[in-house]
């Protein structure tokens, strides 16, 4: 990832970032409905559906969000913590957004 951070054009970056974070839009959906359906059911469920969403998605993105402005974020994460760019793309990715967008307490 550091390496197409280096490119002029970062259009790999946002496309990866783009897609990252639709699948992870998808997943939460999911697992949103879960839980939904396991409070009304009173399932034992509810605190492992709680982790896993807050796995898939520890960010909250802002209204006006670019996928541009987000492989920004990822870059610029790669710069400041190099000791981590051997790490998962993906694991990176939501640590840098975790960091620029955290969700409000409430959600948490």
């Amino acid at each position: 990832m550091a390496e197409l951070c280096n490119r002029s054009h970062r259009d790999l970056i946002s496309i990866y970032v783009q897609g990252a974070i639709d699948s992870a839009e998808r997943d939460a959906t999911t697992i949103m409905s879960e839980l939904e359906k396991a409070l009304e059911g009173g399932s034992s469920e509810i605190p492992g559906l709680k982790r896993s969403w807050k796995l898939v998605m520890p960010y909250c993105l802002p209204p006006s969000f670019k996928a541009d402005q987000a492989a920004d974020i990822l870059c610029d994460f790669l710069v400041l913590n190099p000791q981590k760019r051997k790490g998962e793309s993906i694991t990176l990715l939501n640590e840098a957004l975790q960091n620029a967008w955290p969700c409000p307490r409430a959600i948490r």
